[in-house]
């Protein structure tokens, strides 16, 4: 038989293997691998948004039907914050310059009607809104609110100007047909018409009541203070004027002119049925008219005179051409009758003919006539 090994009483154990490395220096390298990647990245994305935000800038654009247009990019982190804060710049940038130029035609457009523009003005707000809300809805609101604002401020704008525009429309129109009227009337009680009358009440009662329009017109809001001092006024200007007919009727009387016509103009400055101004006004605007009708007088004698001296100058001329021939054909019958010619020019042509051809007078008688001239010339007044 084989002998076999004896199996000890006691079996001897031993430790598991332990590894020299720890678990952290293990990890260690990656770790730090991680780190640097991880700083690698962070400076990548810092690098980045300064492109980004440039970029986002540039990504507002129009298609071919004007529509505004947003480019995407694939940025992340910081730069993506970069790109979409620059393009939601630039496309505010662009509504709020469409809003502009949009907002001054429509101002223009509707510049007398205030109404009109303010819901012009609303419809435009609500497609811009939803225009621009597909952006972002951000700027939809923001543009909103812009829009909102200025419209304000135009419409009161639109409204003060449009009310301005009325109040001087309405002003100038009545003030020029209550000048008119007042015009026709005085010039028709000149010319001795009767303000109670049926033409003269009827340009009264218009003057009385546009005055009372300019005062009840709540845009105009006319002093009522005012338009009594005009009717007032209006009243006095009613009395010069009949006053003056009366100042013309004597200066066109031939029992009377222009001393009758003082006389009178010096009785109204004493008139007791006057008032102080219109005794003052009455006269002053009476020797007004009296002298401008004696210088018009005047005037036009001195303009008849003139065109009498050319008739007569052109008729002595004929004469003296005439007689140059061999058988004259103007006579003396001729020159008594003529037409246009003053007495004066016919004597003096019936006395040239008569001289015409005629001898002169001696020396001796042309001397004593002209003595006797100089010494009638030197004889006291009204001798």
């Amino acid at each position: 038989m084989v002998d076999l090994p004896q199996v000890p009483e006691t079996i001897t154990t031993s430790e598991a293997p332990r590894s020299a490395v720890s678990p952290g220096q293990v990890a260690a390298p990656y770790a730090e691998m991680a780190d640097a990647l991880n700083k690698v990245g962070e400076g990548l994305s810092k690098t980045a948004v300064p492109f980004a935000e440039q970029a986002g800038y540039q990504s507002v654009s129009r298609d071919a039907q004007g529509n505004l247009v947003v480019q995407k990019a694939p940025y992340i982190g910081e730069a993506a914050i970069a790109y979409s804060r620059a393009a939601k710049f630039s496309a505010l940038a662009e509504a709020s310059g469409d809003a502009r130029r949009d907002d001054i035609a429509m101002s223009k457009e509707f510049h007398d009607n205030p109404d009109g523009y303010a819901t012009a003005a609303g419809k435009y707000r609500d497609t811009m809104v939803q225009k621009y809300s597909q952006v972002s809805p951000e700027i939809g609101q923001i543009i909103g609110r812009q829009i909102d604002s200025q419209t304000t401020f135009n419409y009161r704008y639109l409204q003060n100007e449009h009310q301005r525009l009325v109040k001087d429309n309405f002003d100038r129109s009545t003030k020029a047909e209550i000048g008119s009227n007042t015009d026709d009337l005085i010039s028709f009680l000149r010319s001795g018409g009767d303000e109670n009358s049926p033409q003269g009440k009827r340009l009264l009662t218009n003057i009385v009541a546009l005055t009372h329009e300019r005062v009840n017109n709540p845009v105009l809001a006319y002093p009522q203070e005012v338009a009594n001092s005009e009717l007032k006024g209006l009243d006095l200007q009613i009395g010069v004027a009949k006053f003056l007919h009366k100042v013309d009727g004597v200066m066109a009387d031939p029992k009377g002119g222009p001393i009758a016509a003082m006389n009178m103009v010096d009785a109204a400055k004493s008139d007791p049925t006057l008032t102080p101004i219109q005794q003052q006004v009455f006269a002053d605007q009476g020797m007004k008219t009296i002298r401008a009708t004696t210088q018009d007088d005047a005037r036009r004698a001195n303009i008849d005179t003139k065109a009498q001296k050319a008739r007569d100058e052109t008729f002595e001329n004929a004469v003296i051409a005439d007689s140059k021939g061999k058988s004259p054909t103007i006579t003396a019958d001729d020159i008594k009758t003529m037409d246009g010619v003053s007495p004066e020019s016919k004597m003096r042509m019936l006395a040239w003919q008569h001289r015409d051809g005629a001898a002169e007078p001696l020396s001796q008688v042309s001397h004593a006539n002209s003595m006797d001239l100089f010494r009638r010339m030197n004889l006291p007044d009204n001798d």
